[in-house]
């Protein structure tokens, strides 16, 4: 949900514009939004219904990408239980690779060539989308980490038994 919200943020759409408005806005018929963006040069801007669309099929597509690049690093993260992912290395298992590699190749697919962007309701991602992904891959990262040198310094506490899975 973060990385679906950040695009809305991104794009400066209020957050009240999102909610309810499902049935009335942010398809390429939707009526306009007046007062986007105002304060800057030329003052408020119209949000029609194209652009509405163009912004919720981005913020489709990076919640899309994030949910699939965190299976991505997930599956990494857990491939031991105790065993840091630092000294165990990434490229073991090369049936992991190749399924890390289709799965990435389809999200760019799906994400990035025109003609099927209007099947899967997505649209190109400029960097911002990406963003959430990265701060979900630091936590998970740490926790894991740190979950697994807890276990490895003592293989016999509560969070060993109950929290290693």
């Amino acid at each position: 949900m973060i990385a679906y919200f950040t695009i809305f943020w991104w794009h400066q759409v209020p957050l009240a514009w999102i909610f309810n408005t499902g049935n009335t806005h942010w398809t390429n018929d939707a009526p306009s939004f007046e007062g986007w963006k105002c304060g800057g040069p030329g003052g408020c801007q119209v949000l029609d219904g194209p652009t509405q669309t163009q912004i919720y099929w981005e913020a489709q597509a990076a919640w899309y990408v994030t949910l699939v690049m965190c299976q991505f690093w997930h599956i990494f993260m857990c491939k031991t239980r105790q065993v840091s992912i630092f000294r165990h290395g990434l490229f073991r298992n090369p049936v992991t690779l190749f399924g890390v590699l289709i799965s990435i190749g389809t999200i760019l697919v799906i994400t990035y060539v025109p003609f099927l962007q209007p099947i899967f309701t997505t649209a190109s991602l400029n960097g911002v989308g990406w963003l959430p992904q990265i701060g979900f891959l630091a936590l998970g990262l740490l926790y894991t980490e740190a979950s697994k040198r807890r276990v490895r310094r003592d293989p016999e506490s509560w969070w060993a038994r109950n929290m290693q899975w």
